[in-house]
């Protein structure tokens, strides 16, 4: 199912994780009456943990120790500016996908003669590369992304204003930002069902196709940028993605600029 959804969202998932538990239970029963792991399946089993830890390893070591190595084979301005922000780090955390590697060598070590303590061991490190990861990487890479850009929404939560983003997709906003239920009494509400009804006839936004809804947005966000609005409007966009219409608009100004991101303003007159 997670590959033909039209957005990528990871609990779709959450899907697997019953038949997949129930298949993993079946095999290590199956192991526990005499099934032999085969020459193959051990083989392919550490070559993939070595792939994943040392693809992680190398990636965090040149990120942590190395980044003008990635800043000399990237043009992109947007991840240039990722990788330029300055981060504190301890020095150690490419070691924590290794923690992947030596919990896969122990469990194939082990399995043949103590299957029990082998899966024990082996979801003992698997913990440990998480909860590691969560607390030393995890934190710094979602700073990198979208951490100064939340920090901003969390700004301006508690202030009435539309928000927007143009050119790219997001949910942040409406979470970080907290954007209001909207009433009959807002202005966004009544000029949305007249454009549902003006140009496409419908009363719903659930009823537009995937182009209509493009359509749909543009119509929303030039009413925004161009309109008679009551509250003050917010126009995010990606630094790389130049928007003609809001870079050339005189009714905006910037108010962000960072870590690829930029966002407009608009004010009520």
């Amino acid at each position: 199912l997670f590959t033909i959804v039209s957005t990528k969202i990871v609990h779709y998932s959450s899907l697997a994780y019953f038949p997949l538990s129930y298949l993993a239970s079946v095999e290590i029963q199956k192991l526990q009456f005499g099934k032999k792991l085969s020459i193959f399946f051990k083989t392919i089993f550490i070559a993939f943990a070595f792939t994943l830890s040392m693809g992680l390893t190398i990636s965090i070591y040149t990120l942590v120790a190395q980044p003008k190595f990635i800043l000399d084979k990237i043009s992109n301005i947007h991840i240039q500016e990722i990788i330029n922000t300055p981060l504190e780090w301890s020095g150690f955390e490419y070691l924590i996908p290794l923690l992947i590697l030596v919990g896969s060598i122990i469990f194939i070590i082990m399995s043949s003669k103590r299957l029990i303590q082998s899966v024990l061991i082996y979801l003992v490190f698997l913990g440990m590369f998480f909860l590691f990861s969560a607390r030393l990487i995890l934190p710094k890479i979602d700073y990198l992304l979208q951490g100064h850009l939340i920090q901003f929404y969390d700004s301006i939560s508690s202030d009435k204003k539309y928000i927007s983003t143009v050119g790219f997709k997001s949910y942040a906003h409406y979470f970080y930002a907290k954007t209001d239920q909207l009433s009959k009494t807002d202005q966004l509400k009544t000029k949305k069902l007249e454009i549902l009804n003006t140009h496409f006839d419908v009363d719903s936004f659930h009823d537009l196709t995937k182009s209509q809804k493009n359509k749909y947005s543009s119509y929303v966000v030039n009413w925004m940028a161009d309109g008679n609005i009551d509250r003050p409007c917010y126009f995010v966009t990606k630094s790389n993605r130049k928007i003609k219409h809001l870079e050339q608009n005189k009714n905006l100004h910037i108010v962000y600029n960072k870590l690829g991101y930029k966002i407009f303003k608009r004010n009520i007159e």
